[in-house]
């Protein structure tokens, strides 16, 4: 996402100081915010997916169930998601512990979260005028600094 070198620079110093806090244990919950964007499509596919994973729409079967494996991947690890709006598409997260939040940071940040979302862009290009959908997904340098400041 944007500026992901100042979110780097911004990570190691959480985790130094992480570093010096006893096993992590006793840490507050933390929360964090994620964007999924929906780019080249004419249709308001953030909405239907929102309003599918919300559970407000139930005529795209195959999306409900992909909306719902991939949001179980993403609370792998005691993390939660605790909501999903539609601004782009923001999927909120919480986590137990600062390492379990660092460990995602990271995670969206090297990449290794992208294959989660391929079988729903492969979905999503199937719906009319979609058919160059693209997603990415990550945290922007805003969010993040906004989370890491709680």
């Amino acid at each position: 996402m944007e500026n992901s070198k100042g979110i780097h620079e911004l990570l190691r110093r959480t985790e130094e100081i992480s570093i010096n806090l006893k096993e992590n244990t006793d840490a507050t919950e933390l929360a964090l915010r994620t964007v999924l964007n929906v780019l080249h499509s004419t249709e308001d596919v953030s909405r239907l997916i929102t309003d599918v994973a919300n559970g407000n729409r139930k005529d795209h079967p195959q999306l409900e169930d992909l909306l719902k494996t991939l949001l179980r991947h993403l609370e792998n690890g005691d993390k939660k998601v605790i909501s999903v709006k539609n601004e782009c598409v923001a999927i909120y997260i919480t986590f137990p512990t600062i390492s379990n939040w660092i460990k995602f940071v990271k995670d969206c940040l090297n990449g290794s979260l992208v294959e989660l979302f391929l079988p729903l862009e492969t979905y999503l290009r199937t719906l009319p005028k979609c058919a160059n959908l693209k997603l990415t997904f990550g945290i922007t340098e805003h969010d993040f600094l906004a989370y890491a400041d709680h």
